[in-house]
């Protein structure tokens, strides 16, 4: 599969991969994430509310917990950097992470 056919692919479901895992896009809202108060209130802070970000989980649909976003919690903030305003540009930044190796992983 090309990242072509993989992104028009992510973009309407879940992506089976290897070991029993799914790649999903979630828009990270209350609907699809379990959320802290602490985490809400900074995505609404930074605008980010409502944005998408891919991750790889057992699960095919939400809501999904936190811990399985990619948001490296500090004491102070979480790192939002991940977080993008469409699920194409998600997912374009997913496979162009050569540690996460999408393709590689595919089923």
């Amino acid at each position: 599969m090309k990242n072509v056919e993989f992104t028009s692919k992510a973009k309407e479901n879940p992506v089976e991969l290897k070991d029993d895992l799914y790649y999903v896009v979630v828009k990270v809202d209350k609907e699809n994430v379990k959320m802290s108060e602490k985490f809400l209130k900074q995505l609404e802070n930074e605008n980010k509310y409502g944005m998408y970000v891919g991750i790889v989980t057992t699960k095919q649909s939400g809501p999904f917990e936190m811990d399985e976003f990619p948001i490296y919690g500090r004491t102070d903030k979480y790192e939002l950097k991940h977080l993008k305003s469409t699920k194409e540009e998600a997912i374009k930044k997913d496979l162009r992470d050569k540690g996460l190796g999408l393709l590689s992983r595919l089923k």
